[in-house]
């Protein structure tokens, strides 16, 4: 089963994302603040992290490495965003983000980047 931490400071987001992902194969957990993302990475394990807040990557707080810390193996990172410029995209994936998807994005290209369905 496909863990999956899904962290928004938007509620809106948080619930689409949490309706269109979720199936059998699949265990969701979803925060709404970064303290919360945090924390879950450390008491939990998950197979992928998604989040749509890029600032947190960009903000020298090390977030990939807090991210990693409390997962036993290398959780996959994933953000999720409008349309950026190639330079924060190219910084993302340099600092550690494995995937970056941007909005609008079909739901069934999410559903196969994100469960792999």
């Amino acid at each position: 089963m496909t863990r999956l931490l899904i962290y928004s400071s938007s509620p809106r987001c948080r619930a689409l994302l949490d309706g269109l992902l979720r199936h059998d194969e699949v265990s969701i957990a979803t925060v709404g603040s970064r303290e919360e993302f945090f924390e879950k990475c450390l008491t939990e394990r998950f197979d992928k992290v998604v989040t749509d807040d890029v600032r947190m990557f960009m903000n020298g707080c090390n977030a990939v490495e807090r991210i990693r810390q409390g997962q036993g193996r290398k959780a996959e990172i994933i953000v999720i965003a409008h349309d950026m410029s190639e330079n924060t995209v190219l910084a993302l994936l340099e600092c550690g983000v494995h995937q970056y998807l941007s909005f609008p994005c079909s739901p069934t290209r999410l559903k196969r980047k994100l469960c792999g369905v």
